[in-house]
């Protein structure tokens, strides 16, 4: 019987992504099977073995959320204390934090008890989802995870899956060990239309933290409603980047978000509705976000960068984990 340290496992994982293997098993093969590749492995790293595909597996799925957390938090803790962070500062005070579910497993065969189901034409498929919180920059060029959070079955209450109301009751959990993980960090919250609702909002803001969320007409009926029938009052800039692009804003604060029985009731957000038409004028962007940030003429641009930036979370994190390095 062979017995690895936990710590020579997380190294391997890591050159597993170094070495942008396409997945698990090829990442084992090719050491394993490859005399170069393993001459390698010991005159770079003076490694001397490599475990299974299972091992890794197994040795994996023993690590808590509670410890990758906090694996993550030390992590995030030394680039700050090394001045690696300050560069991605937005307004120079805030960290832009995209957050974003996403599958991990998906079978028609049971995985564990833990497993979320959705059925569909006689046929049930198991799921795992995670939800993530990623620190990016205005320019949408990093994406280093602070934080995850399992959707577990306790968030179905007795229904079958439902990605939308999962993904919400993880956010509440995530947040609020954020708060504790990070409790004197000024975040930004970045996330798609499903984030864009009271209840979320809310607790951004009760920790003391700020919010540019994306907003959708069909959605948030209400909002717009409301947007719509400021009319000609709204503010509006148009500006010509470098490229002959022109990019058009239309903004308005405190607007509620939902009509209310009573006034005291009514959450507040500010609207920026921006577009983009190339050189021949004709649109190829549009998009909306809502923020407690006050937007004015100077800020504008610099917030609808902001609300754009939450795409890191799925290009830089996601889709390089699954697609390029297979994790």
């Amino acid at each position: 019987m062979i017995l690895y340290d936990l710590e020579d496992i997380l190294f391997f994982t890591v050159l597993m992504f170094l070495f942008r293997s396409p997945s698990l098993l090829s990442f084992v093969k090719e050491f394993r099977n490859n005399k170069k590749a393993s001459r390698n492995l010991e005159s770079m790293f003076k490694m001397y073995w490599i475990a299974s595909e299972d091992t890794f597996r197994y040795a994996l799925k023993s690590i808590s959320t509670r410890d990758m957390n906090e694996l993550l938090r030390k992590l995030s803790y030394r680039l700050e204390r090394q001045k690696k962070l300050k560069p991605l500062l937005f307004q120079r005070e805030y960290y832009l934090t995209a957050l974003d579910g996403t599958g991990q497993i998906t079978s028609y065969k049971r995985h564990c008890k833990d497993c979320l189901t959705r059925t569909k034409n006689n046929k049930t498929l198991y799921m795992h989802y995670v939800l993530n919180a990623a620190l990016t920059d205005i320019n949408a060029q990093t994406s280093l995870s602070l934080a995850y959070e399992p959707i577990t079955n306790a968030d179905k209450k007795g229904k079958s899956f439902d990605k939308n109301d999962c993904e919400i009751n993880a956010a509440k959990r995530l947040l609020a060990n954020m708060k504790k993980m990070y409790p004197k960090r000024k975040f930004c919250f970045l996330g798609d239309n499903l984030y864009a609702v009271k209840p979320v909002l809310k607790l951004i803001l009760k920790y003391g933290w700020h919010f540019i969320m994306t907003a959708k007409p069909d959605r948030n009926k209400e909002l717009f409603r409301n947007f719509e029938v400021l009319g000609e009052t709204r503010n509006t800039l148009s500006v010509t980047g470098k490229k002959g692009h022109r990019h058009e804003y239309i903004w308005a604060n405190q607007i509620p978000l939902t009509q209310e029985y009573h006034e005291k009731n009514f959450f507040y957000v500010n609207l920026v509705e921006y577009f983009e038409y190339d050189e021949k004028g004709k649109r190829i962007y549009h998009s909306s976000w809502i923020t407690d940030l006050s937007i004015t003429k100077s800020n504008v641009q610099e917030i609808a960068k902001g609300g754009r930036a939450r795409f890191s979370i799925e290009n830089r994190s996601f889709n390089e984990q699954k697609t390029k390095k297979a994790l």
